[in-house]
C-alpha cells in the first residue's frame, strides 16, 4: 500500500523522468517504493 498521495506519485514520476529513467525504470522504482524498500539514485555531475 502506497504511503503517499497520487500527486506525490505524479511529483515522484516526473523527478524520475527529469533523471532520463525509463517509464519501466520509474514504474519499478515507484513499486519497490510502495513495498517499503529505500531506492537510492546518484547521478554524475554535469561539469560546467
Amino acid at each position: 500500500m502506497p504511503t503517499y498521495s497520487a500527486s506525490q506519485g505524479d511529483e515522484l514520476r516526473a523527478k524520475l523522468k527529469a533523471l532520463d529513467l525509463s517509464e519501466a525504470e520509474a514504474g519499478r522504482l515507484e513499486r519497490e517504493l510502495d513495498e517499503g524498500k529505500i531506492v537510492v539514485l546518484a547521478v554524475e555531475a554535469k561539469a560546467h
